[in-house]
């Protein structure tokens, strides 16, 4: 077994940590680690000797030195919980299943801020996250470029995260998982649609249609979210000079009785594909949350 593949072994339990602890507090430590008792202590002993990974004669006398397995693994663990480390990133993809389970939350970007491992997740940190979780089917929802609104997890995410294994090493064992997004239906019968070169737009079987048309109430609802776009739009810089004629040609198909569906997808479509990569960047995020809402209502 490589090195790396041991650390990852190690990684989710207390053998891990306790590595880590022993590497930090130097060889030849006979003190106990501040979440252990002394009968843990104990039984962690044995299996440290069983494993190899300190040296069995200084452990007689209660004291605690990596042997040269050990301490290659206790440095690969440290290495990855650093910021981009590959613990790091494992450990924020878990902790990031486990909230959108907990909570249901509105926005995955509602995840920057969070304590994984004691620190506070990034927003990079957030968008690697949850493209590895898209990557691998393991969460849907309504998706506009990067952000990702009413999350939930797919039945392969469920398996996942009640798994003590690191994602990875389950989906090692997993069939049937694809990395196909251009047109597919998920496990969870999802559709996820790829739509230009901004990113998928893609609603959940959660959303609520009524036929091909959209409802009074829907139109009431779209309107006033076009309306904040046109807020918002006015209020910047940098939007694209064809955004407003594409923003307009929305208004008007909407705002006809009973709407058709598959045509305002066509209208959405293209102001998504007017403003082309600005939907990436953070300062976009009201844009972007009122383009989902819409997208949801559609049916996108």
């Amino acid at each position: 077994m490589s090195i790396r593949a041991a650390a990852e072994q190690y990684a989710t339990n207390d053998v891990g940590l306790v590595l880590e602890w022993v590497l930090q507090e130097g060889d030849g430590t006979s003190e106990t680690p501040p979440w252990m008792s002394e009968y843990d202590r104990l039984d962690m002993n044995k299996i440290l000797i069983s494993a190899g990974l300190i040296h069995k004669e200084q452990s007689a006398a209660g004291e605690w030195t990596l042997s040269t397995q050990g301490r290659k693994i206790a440095e690969e663990l440290a290495a990855g919980r650093k910021p981009n480390g590959w613990l790091r990133r494992q450990l924020i993809i878990r902790a990031m299943l486990r909230w959108i389970d907990e909570e249901e939350p509105r926005f995955v970007a509602d995840f920057v801020g969070q304590l994984v491992d004691g620190v506070e997740v990034t927003e990079p940190e957030v968008n690697r996250a949850l493209k590895y979780l898209k990557d691998h089917d393991l969460v849907t929802g309504n998706v506009v470029g990067d952000t990702l609104m009413t999350p939930r997890l797919t039945a392969l995410g469920d398996r996942v995260g009640d798994h003590d294994a690191l994602p990875q090493q389950l989906l090692d064992q997993t069939v049937g998982v694809t990395n196909d997004h251009s047109s597919h239906i998920d496990q969870s019968n999802n559709v996820n649609v790829q739509h230009s070169n901004v990113g998928a737009v893609s609603a959940g079987n959660n959303v609520v249609q009524s036929g091909n048309s959209v409802s009074a109430q829907e139109t009431e609802e779209l309107l006033e979210l076009i309306k904040s776009m046109r807020e918002q739009l006015a209020a910047r810089s940098d939007a694209p000079p064809s955004s407003d004629a594409k923003l307009d040609a929305l208004e008007e198909a909407a705002s006809a009785p009973s709407a058709d569906r598959s045509h305002l997808k066509e209208l959405l479509g293209a102001f998504l594909a007017s403003i082309g990569t600005k939907l990436a960047e953070s300062s976009w995020a009201g844009v972007v949350k009122s383009v989902a809402m819409v997208a949801a209502i559609i049916g996108l």
